[in-house]
């Protein structure tokens, strides 16, 4: 016993380096992912439409059985972390006056629209990598078909939700966020 004190004496500075060169580390780290990601929802847009009796597309102030409908923003992400986020699996939820979810869907990228065959097609907004101390803008819509028409005249709000990855060398952890779209 005698003997691992005096070995301890003995090194004393230097394990006090040690510890405090750890503890340094763990604090640095921990700071480093301290920060969030938030998000801003902008210029949200409604528009209805229907097919007319000539086969055109028709702009309507209402919505009635046979509409479609499109929601068009943009957000603005900024990662106030010195960590890449990536912001994954996002999604939007449609929530009755029960606080319900009655519906969920994929958002899509209105930046990544085609226009072949007579239509638009655009990508899912799936994922986004959100680099560290950076401002994102994505302009994202939201398109609802008759039978989806139908759930949105009972919606309440709708949410857009998604989870927040943190890479970095020691963690691997998720959080999630959600933001609510007035209509």
């Amino acid at each position: 016993m005698l003997d691992s004190i005096k070995f301890l004496k003995e090194f004393e500075g230097i394990i006090g380096a040690i510890i405090g060169s750890i503890s340094t580390l763990i604090v640095t780290h921990w700071l480093k992912n301290t920060g969030k990601l938030t998000l801003v929802i902008n210029d949200v847009i409604k528009e209805y439409s229907r097919l007319s009796d000539s086969g055109n597309w028709v702009t309507i102030d209402t919505l009635t059985e046979d509409s479609y409908a499109k929601l068009k923003f943009s957000i603005e992400i900024y990662n106030y972390s010195e960590n890449i986020k990536t912001l994954n699996n996002v999604r939007y939820e449609l929530i009755d006056d029960s606080n319900k979810v009655i519906h969920e869907g994929k958002l899509f990228d209105s930046e990544t629209g085609v226009f072949s065959a007579g239509a638009h097609r655009y990508d899912k907004f799936e994922f986004l990598n959100c680099n560290p101390k950076q401002l994102v803008k994505k302009k994202l819509r939201i398109s609802f078909d008759p039978s989806d028409v139908l759930l949105l005249r009972i919606t309440e709000k709708i949410i857009i939700r998604a989870n927040v990855k943190n890479i970095s060398i020691f963690t691997f952890w998720r959080k999630r966020i959600k933001k609510k779209i007035k209509i």
